[in-house]
């Protein structure tokens, strides 16, 4: 093992529990009580899974032009897979908690269910092997995505919290460090398929 993996297994493990003693101490919201906090893990992996593929699918672009782009981007495509599965079982539950239902229509969930299913739209052309394909798809997926994230930001339903739900400053503490955490990891499992 490397000497920068073992150094960012050091740093997980801080920023975890860091970032853990930090929501225990942190004041639950107004409306929606301790089950709040579900965010300090929403958010992250919202933030990580949502931006990989972004990063993946502008390298599958620019990949006809260098090889090393195509590698990056099947590697964080991967990567962003388990990330982006987590995401959406933490939404399950904090829809539970907030709604008291899941709600499967609800339009942030809607567009992060078909953005994720383009994570697998991508990976499947990485592995047909066509640099031409990939760069064009990749670059449709892109425009689809953002034209997907205007219509559904656009509806009156757009979110997944009452709207009178407020995040206080002293709550915002906790997610600094869970989001370093798990940066941490997405980076120890991004080095893992260089291998």
């Amino acid at each position: 093992m490397r000497v920068s993996e073992r150094r960012c297994i050091v740093a997980f493990l801080a920023f975890g529990a860091i970032a853990y003693v930090f929501a225990y101490l942190a004041p639950e919201e107004e409306f929606l009580g301790a089950g709040y906090k579900l965010l300090y893990l929403h958010l992250p992996l919202l933030y990580i899974s949502l931006g990989s593929f972004y990063l993946a699918a502008l390298l599958g672009v620019l990949s006809l032009s260098t090889e090393r782009y195509r590698q990056t981007s099947h590697r964080l495509a991967v990567v962003a897979l388990p990330f982006a599965l987590a995401n959406l079982v933490v939404i399950y539950f904090f829809e539970m908690v907030t709604w008291g239902a899941f709600i499967a229509e609800e339009p942030r969930f809607y567009f992060l269910v078909i953005s994720y299913g383009m994570i697998l739209v991508l990976l499947l052309l990485h592995r047909l092997g066509e640099p031409g394909l990939l760069a064009v798809a990749s670059a449709l997926l892109l425009i689809a995505n953002l034209f997907l994230y205007l219509r559904l930001r656009s509806l009156d339903t757009w979110q997944l919290h009452p709207s009178d739900v407020d995040m206080p400053v002293e709550m915002r503490l906790p997610l600094v460090f869970a989001l370093a955490a798990l940066l941490c990891l997405y980076y120890l499992m991004f080095k893992k398929l260089e291998g």
